[in-house]
């Protein structure tokens, strides 16, 4: 047995000169080897095939290692279920976006078949039903400036935030193109923009926010509130804001709800607005109602009731009794 760096592209044997074969060489290694039926000077070529390397095997252990590092860290930061939340968050705010981005675009098309007015009680609608339907899931922020106003007052924990607001704008990106292949060929879908100076849409847009957030705090974090009237009070408050503020800034009270229709329409007249106007309007509407609330528990121990969720009276007290099922869930 004989190893040369060869490899016969064109073998013509002939017994009686059998040197005259030619070879091309090529860097691989092949093994040659002697054969009984054929000349002792004729050498058949046998190609070795190369050692699969081991990292092949080793990549493999590598990722499973990883997925359960992954793995582990999920489950130490966040609660079982997570996962539904977030997937709930997203269907509530593509729902709101579509219902209310959907009604504005129709409202403010040539033919008007949506009134100014029908879109903003559309708009209170949906946010009444989303906090029904999967309030007891996620919470039913559905806008990224009540989530962040939450933490800031210690009712949601800031490790989540990320991950919710991805969500959001997620679900309103969605509901954003949707409507705009729907209700082609309206290139406006449902976006805000200053209707006079930026700044006066930026102080409505505070005003309301700060309105609409103040009563949210007031009756989905405070013990004494009437849990099963939260969808009813801030549907309603969305509603009556939005029609106030419908004139000046379009009343968006919500950064999704205009970033989306906005990255869809490529409308971004004014865009920096509605991302500052509802941060600072929740936070502090949020605030303010932590300063007046008649509670003596702290802050912390009122998150212990989950926000939106159906709280239970008491057979023996008729007092009203939290669901103690996940201690930092909020609107």
């Amino acid at each position: 047995m004989e190893s040369a760096d060869i490899y016969p592209v064109d073998r013509n044997y002939n017994s009686s000169s059998p040197n005259d074969n030619e070879y091309h060489y090529k860097p691989q290694t092949v093994t040659t080897m002697r054969t009984s039926l054929t000349p002792s000077s004729a050498i058949l070529p046998v190609l070795v095939p190369e050692e699969r390397p081991a990292n092949i095997l080793w990549s493999s252990v590598t990722s499973w290692k990883f997925i359960n590092c992954f793995r582990n860290i999920y489950k130490e930061h966040y609660p079982p279920g997570f996962v539904n939340k977030v997937v709930a968050e997203m269907v509530a705010t593509f729902l709101l976006v579509f219902a209310t981005c959907g009604a504005a675009a129709l409202s403010n098309s040539d033919e008007g078949r949506v009134s100014k007015l029908g879109a903003s009680i559309v708009g209170g609608l949906i946010v009444t039903v989303m906090i029904y339907a999967v309030g007891h899931v996620s919470g039913a922020h559905m806008n990224p400036a009540v989530t962040c106003a939450f933490a800031a007052v210690r009712h949601f924990p800031w490790k989540q935030v990320p991950i919710y607001a991805a969500a959001q704008l997620t679900g309103a990106l969605i509901a954003s193109f949707t409507l705009l292949k729907l209700l082609h060929p309206i290139k406006n879908v449902g976006t805000t923009s200053p209707s006079g100076t930026d700044l006066q849409a930026l102080v409505m847009e505070i005003v309301v926010t700060f309105s609409m957030m103040l009563i949210t705090s007031a009756v989905a974090t405070d013990t004494k509130a009437i849990g099963e009237l939260a969808g009813i009070a801030v549907g309603s408050a969305v509603c009556i804001t939005s029609i106030l503020a419908w004139p000046v800034s379009g009343g968006s009270m919500n950064p999704v709800r205009t970033l989306g229709p906005a990255i869809a329409s490529e409308h971004y007249k004014g865009l920096w607005v509605y991302m500052v106007g509802p941060f600072v309007g929740t936070l502090l509407g949020a605030s303010f109602y932590n300063m007046i609330r008649v509670s003596n528990k702290p802050v912390h121990a009122i998150s212990a009731a989950s926000s939106f969720k159906i709280r239970r009276m008491s057979s023996a007290g008729e007092k009203h009794e939290i669901a103690n099922e996940d201690p930092l869930q909020t609107v």
